[in-house]
């Protein structure tokens, strides 16, 4: 079939490309992930001469599939997760497809699906009309096997571009109790995309309901306590050993008895997050679906960041009632952040499932009897470097939240701001915070610039809870410049703990970098279950303001040495960048 082929636009010069080849080409210019599984789809249509096609992905809210690229000139058509086989031979026929649709849209309709698999989930399927199904060789199925695998890594990174435009949205905190939670619910529910969401807060010995969605009307929340935690080893998981439980690692019997229970009547496959805020866990999300599903690495470090700007939202709301004081920006600001680890796991990931299907196709090449330097693998390895670049793009763009215009900002306030932010913990940690003696001016984004205070104070927040001694404290100085000095210099430090570089958990491969340094690497952390992301967080985004960060001591305490441009040589660097 690709024999006959007409030369495409995405093949080297003179010769043939291949069906997988047009695709990648068409997938390497697109934009969003729409359009990148519009771009894939299409080539296929055009290829393979199919009259109509589409793309159904697996919508976990309704389990269903539905369609992610629109099919032209044919019905929109729902598929019921439960009445879909697929096929061991993951293609087959379309009326298969059509006749298990949701209002009986089958039919004697010429054409195949392909399957895409993750696991034993199927996550979606490629549609298209008016091909013969004997007609399709060996090497044209192979592609398309290797085009459903693309289309699922577009669908993971549609997943995520949705998780960070919903976090994204301010939450008003100037609401009652209920109302707040009830919003915090519906946000979680739209974010991570599943149908059900239940968010339980630990309290003595058991979990208690504070936010229920999906469920229906029900009378009475305290039935979804759970009071005896020793009969949920999944939530104790979550809650003691601060991980993320999905249901498909638990024992089978366990599953069948979760699945048991009157509350779930619906459910199938679940997810079990902590809840934390900083490295404190008080209670336990768990978002589910009512199919059975293999959740990726993506989804679930999704899920967890959900679970993080909701525990620091409820933290600032709380704070906000017992200080009387609006914080609404705050949280949006925590919540954008949040989403930024997302957008970096979701780039890791894109380039991990690029390196394997480029091994892949390689070991196809020869397979297939074709040479081992045929320069086809070369231009499919470029094409499918292309798409990750694509992928990272796509992923950037949401997490580059608009913070605000750059202004001149007093360094006194947007500190004292930070500081009123987490009051609450400082008080419960009993730690003085001492006002700075000076001031400054400086040109900032103040909402980045808060951030940069809040992470400091999170992380001297953490390590105090390792310290036994009493006096904590957390200094906070402005040194004015002079007349002939060229920059502010701001200097914070604590007496907790301090870093012990042998307790720094370093991801591999890193640089080995003095702990000076190495702090303010991506990944690296000396908490339990740490990110890694707040110090890396703090200097890009003094980084952005032309601003640094050292840390000129580590032992019995730290101390970190800001330095800031004086504004009008801010605003002189800003013009010239731009």
């Amino acid at each position: 079939m690709l024999d006959d082929a007409p030369v495409g636009g995405g093949g080297l010069a003179g010769t043939p490309s291949s069906l997988l080849q047009d695709a990648l080409a068409g997938a390497a210019v697109a934009e969003t992930p729409r359009t990148t599984a519009r771009a894939i789809v299409e080539a296929c249509v055009e290829r393979l001469n199919a009259t109509a096609s589409g793309f159904y992905s697996l919508d976990l809210s309704i389990g269903a599939y539905v369609p992610f690229v629109p099919p032209e000139g044919v019905a929109k058509i729902e598929v019921p997760v439960s009445s879909l086989e697929v096929p061991d031979e993951q293609i087959s026929d379309l009326s298969q497809l059509l006749s298990a649709a949701k209002g009986g849209a089958g039919g004697a309709v010429a054409g195949v699906a392909v399957y895409a698999l993750r696991g034993d989930s199927c996550i979606g399927v490629l549609r298209l009309d008016g091909l013969d199904r004997s007609g399709i060789d060996a090497q044209t199925r192979a592609d398309l096997f290797a085009i459903t695998r693309l289309l699922g890594l577009v669908y993971e990174n549609e997943f995520a571009f949705n998780l960070l435009t919903k976090l994204q949205q301010p939450l008003d905190v100037n609401k009652a109790d209920r109302d707040f939670f009830d919003s915090i619910a519906k946000l979680i529910k739209e974010a991570s995309g599943m149908e059900y969401v239940a968010l339980r807060e630990h309290r003595g010995k058991k979990l208690v309901c504070i936010a229920l969605d999906g469920f229906g009307d029900q009378p009475e929340l305290s039935e979804w306590d759970f009071e005896d935690l020793s009969e949920y080893e999944d939530f104790e998981t979550a809650l003691f050993a601060k991980t993320t439980v999905p249901a498909s690692r638990l024992d089978p019997k366990r599953h069948a008895a979760l699945m048991s229970h009157r509350w779930s009547k619906n459910v199938r496959s679940f997810v079990a997050v902590p809840v934390k805020v900083g490295n404190e866990v008080f209670g336990v999300l768990s978002v589910a679906a009512r199919c059975e599903f293999d959740y990726s690495e993506v989804e679930l470090r999704g899920f967890e960041s959900i679970a993080n700007a909701v525990g620091v939202s409820i933290t600032n709301f709380r704070n906000s009632r017992r200080l009387g004081v609006r914080i609404g920006e705050y949280l949006e600001t925590a919540m954008a952040v949040t989403g930024l680890e997302v957008a970096r796991s979701v780039k890791h990931e894109a380039h991990n499932y690029a390196t394997i299907a480029n091994t892949g196709l390689r070991n196809l090449w020869v397979k297939l009897g074709r040479p081992e330097h045929d320069p086809d693998i070369e231009y499919v390895s470029k094409a499918l470097s292309d798409l990750d670049l694509v992928l990272k793009q796509i992923t950037a763009a949401p997490s580059s939240v608009a913070p605000g215009d750059w202004q001149r900002v007093s360094l006194g306030e947007i500190w004292a701001q930070a500081r009123t932010a987490v009051a609450g913990r400082l008080q419960q940690a009993k730690i003085e915070v001492k006002a700075p003696q000076g001031d400054a001016e400086v040109l900032a984004r103040p909402d980045w610039l808060r951030q940069v205070f809040l992470n400091l104070l999170l992380n001297s927040i953490d390590a105090f809870q390792d310290a036994k001694r009493t006096g904590r404290r957390i200094d906070f100085q402005i040194n004015p410049p002079s007349q002939r000095a060229r920059e502010i210099q701001v200097t914070y430090s604590d007496n907790a703990t301090g870093i012990n570089p042998h307790r720094l958990q370093v991801p591999p491969g890193s640089p080995d970098l003095p702990v000076e340094q190495r702090i303010f690497q991506e990944g690296v952390t000396s908490k339990h279950g740490g990110s890694g992301f707040g110090l890396w967080l703090v200097r890009h985004v003094l980084d952005d303001h032309h601003a640094s960060i050292d840390l000129s001591n580590y032992r019995g305490g730290v101390t970190f040495v800001l330095r800031f441009p004086r504004p009008e040589e801010a605003e002189a660097m800003l013009a010239r960048s731009a």
